[in-house]
């Protein structure tokens, strides 16, 4: 599997979100320790704003990638 395959799949709502595939451990406990922060949509690595984060900062989450499908 490459690393932007969406492995898994999340419907909120009408939005649906991907997290992808080389998304890791470390990424992921960082976005659940911020499970109390609401989700940012932030611009991903080509400029298209479909990135989703949880930092109070509104940076993205190293080794965690999910995106909001459009």
């Amino acid at each position: 599997m490459n690393g932007n395959t969406a492995l898994i799949k999340i419907k909120l709502g009408s939005n649906i979100y991907n997290i992808n595939a080389d998304s890791n451990k470390d990424g992921v406990s960082i976005f659940l320790n911020n499970k109390t922060n609401p989700w940012i949509l932030i611009i991903n690595q080509n400029g298209k704003n479909n990135k989703i984060t949880n930092n109070i900062n509104k940076e993205p989450i190293k080794g965690f990638y999910i995106y909001r499908h459009v």
